[in-house]
Protein backbone atom coordinates (compact mmCIF):
# COMPACT_ATOMS: atom_id res chain seq x y z
CA UNK A 1 0.00 0.00 0.00
CA UNK A 2 2.82 2.29 0.49
CA UNK A 3 4.53 2.13 -2.77
CA UNK A 4 1.03 2.54 -3.88
CA UNK A 5 0.80 5.91 -2.02
CA UNK A 6 4.34 6.74 -3.41
CA UNK A 7 3.59 5.73 -7.18
CA UNK A 8 0.33 8.31 -6.85
CA UNK A 9 2.72 11.13 -5.47
CA UNK A 10 5.36 10.56 -8.19
CA UNK A 11 2.48 10.20 -10.85
CA UNK A 12 0.71 13.81 -9.34
CA UNK A 13 4.67 15.23 -9.67
CA UNK A 14 5.85 14.19 -13.00
CA UNK A 15 2.17 15.30 -14.51
CA UNK A 16 2.44 18.69 -12.74
CA UNK A 17 6.39 18.80 -14.37
CA UNK A 18 5.19 18.28 -17.33
CA UNK A 19 1.88 21.13 -17.39
CA UNK A 20 2.78 23.47 -15.08
CA UNK A 21 7.13 23.58 -15.86
CA UNK A 22 6.39 22.31 -19.64
CA UNK A 23 9.73 19.85 -19.13
CA UNK A 24 8.17 17.32 -21.09
CA UNK A 25 11.11 14.54 -20.93
CA UNK A 26 11.43 15.13 -17.43
CA UNK A 27 7.83 14.22 -16.85
CA UNK A 28 7.78 11.11 -18.75
CA UNK A 29 10.46 9.87 -16.82
CA UNK A 30 9.17 10.30 -13.13
CA UNK A 31 5.47 8.91 -14.83
CA UNK A 32 7.89 5.85 -15.67
CA UNK A 33 9.15 5.50 -12.08
CA UNK A 34 5.73 5.41 -10.83
CA UNK A 35 4.70 3.05 -13.22
CA UNK A 36 7.31 0.88 -12.02
CA UNK A 37 6.64 0.91 -8.50
CA UNK A 38 3.36 0.52 -9.02
CA UNK A 39 1.53 -2.24 -8.51
CA UNK A 40 1.00 -3.37 -12.13
CA UNK A 41 4.55 -2.74 -12.57
CA UNK A 42 7.62 -4.51 -11.74
CA UNK A 43 5.13 -6.22 -8.85
CA UNK A 44 3.78 -8.06 -11.90
CA UNK A 45 6.88 -8.63 -13.56
CA UNK A 46 8.08 -10.40 -10.84
CA UNK A 47 4.90 -12.26 -10.49
CA UNK A 48 4.83 -13.42 -14.19
CA UNK A 49 8.43 -14.63 -13.72
CA UNK A 50 7.80 -16.40 -10.44
CA UNK A 51 5.23 -18.38 -12.53
CA UNK A 52 6.69 -19.00 -15.58
CA UNK A 53 9.69 -20.67 -13.14
CA UNK A 54 7.40 -23.15 -11.51
CA UNK A 55 5.73 -24.02 -14.62
CA UNK A 56 8.99 -24.99 -16.05
CA UNK A 57 10.26 -26.75 -12.98
CA UNK A 58 7.00 -28.57 -13.26
CA UNK A 59 7.74 -29.65 -16.67
CA UNK A 60 11.11 -30.69 -15.75
CA UNK A 61 9.62 -32.63 -12.89
CA UNK A 62 7.45 -34.54 -15.57
CA UNK A 63 10.01 -35.93 -17.24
Amino acid sequence: MLLSILAFVLFAIGLATMLLLGETNEGLKVLFIAYLISPYGIPMLAAWFLGTIGGINERLKSI
